[in-house]
């Protein structure tokens, strides 16, 4: 069990926490996210989730949809929520850690996640926005990691949702609902969610170029703690790669 796996930046305990104190907050976050999976229809019928965490952000209906769930997820702490949470759901439980290996990313581990979990659907659950805070070597190992998700995406189907940027303001967004934003830049998608703009600084998690090819996205804002907000980004495949 690592430390690391049980407090991090984005998940653990600090996570459990924030989802257990602001249900209230989050709950447009969570309508946003059942919207937009509503239209995800893949027709494999096991589900692996990439980082799922309790499953939050995951209704049953959703769950439902599939005959198994495979969560994997490397905080320990997780898998008791994450049945507490949906007590209705036969799942099964992995802490292996496909995206990364040694504090890097790890290129084989998609080709082995799909060794591992054949005739499967796989939905990235918030992770992919993630590596950037969880990978110090991230920008240097990207290349080689974009293209062995861009092979596991060609080969599997799959779905995602991601934080694209994140924000610290006190100024309240004046659109929480989702949008598309296909081809929009972060200022222009930022735009759609505080039409004025903002003057503090955006951060990027470097997930545009990943999904660059995709026309469907949609966005919404996510008020995680009181001044702390993500704009997450949902992907579905092409319709070619369904």
């Amino acid at each position: 069990m690592k430390l690391n796996s049980i407090v991090n930046a984005s998940g653990g305990l600090i996570y459990h926490w924030r989802a257990l104190h602001r249900r209230r907050m989050w709950s447009s976050h969570l309508e946003n996210t059942r919207r937009w999976l509503s239209a995800w229809t893949p027709h494999e019928k096991q589900l692996v989730l990439i980082g799922p965490s309790a499953g939050y952000s995951l209704s049953e209906e959703f769950l439902h949809r599939f005959h198994h769930i495979v969560a994997i997820d490397p905080d320990p702490t997780a898998k008791l929520l994450f049945r507490l949470r949906h007590p209705n759901v036969n799942f099964s439980w992995s802490q292996e850690d496909f995206l990364t290996k040694n504090g890097r990313l790890w290129s084989e581990g998609l080709y082995f996640l799909l060794d591992c979990y054949p005739n499967s659907s796989f939905l990235f659950c918030n992770i992919i926005g993630q590596l950037p805070l969880l990978v110090s070597t991230f920008e240097k190992d990207l290349t080689k990691w974009a293209f062995a998700f861009q092979t596991f995406r060609k080969s599997a189907q799959w779905a995602s949702y991601h934080d694209s940027w994140s924000v610290q303001t006190k100024v309240p967004p004046e659109n929480r609902d989702f949008i598309q934003t296909t081809h929009l830049s972060i200022e222009d998608s930022l735009k759609k969610f505080w039409t004025k703009g903002l003057k503090e600084h955006v951060v990027d998690h470097l997930t545009q170029n990943l999904f660059a090819e995709y026309e469907s996205k949609t966005s919404w804002i996510w008020q995680i703690g009181g001044n702390d907000y993500r704009c997450v980004e949902g992907v579905l495949p092409s319709k070619q790669d369904i």
